[in-house]
């Protein structure tokens, strides 16, 4: 059997985060999902069942949380910065799609799920 490819994904992150263009965003603050679909150039874990080999979830999640932490005016900003985290901080990931959905946008009036922009970095 030769795999032919291997993805790690991260789903429905929630994170509190001060994002956004207008005043009361960054004051008030909201909710905001973050999914990654982490493409490794290693299959090795798969046959070795260790973790070594491969990318440590809880220090994926660490890499996101502290870039959610960060206040940016638009989440694409914010998308571009998780996905250039993950990529230098490891070695294994060889691209990554990051999915940044605004839960609930300041749209008066407006009734949907949320804002989001999906943004794929690699090597």
């Amino acid at each position: 059997m030769k795999i032919e490819s291997l993805s790690v994904k991260l789903r429905k992150m929630k994170f509190f985060a001060y994002h956004g263009a207008y005043p009361e965003e960054r004051q008030k603050g909201g909710t905001y999902t973050v999914s990654l679909a982490l493409e490794l150039n290693s299959f090795k874990a798969a046959e070795s069942d260790m973790l070594t080999d491969t990318v440590d979830y809880a220090d994926v999640y660490q890499s996101v949380r502290q870039e959610m932490l960060i206040p940016s005016n638009i989440i694409e900003h914010v998308a571009q910065r998780i996905a250039k985290s993950l990529l230098d901080s490891f070695p294994l990931i060889q691209a990554v799609t990051v999915k940044l959905t605004k839960d609930n946008p300041p749209i008066i009036g407006a009734n949907f799920k949320g804002s989001a922009v999906e943004l794929r970095a690699s090597r």
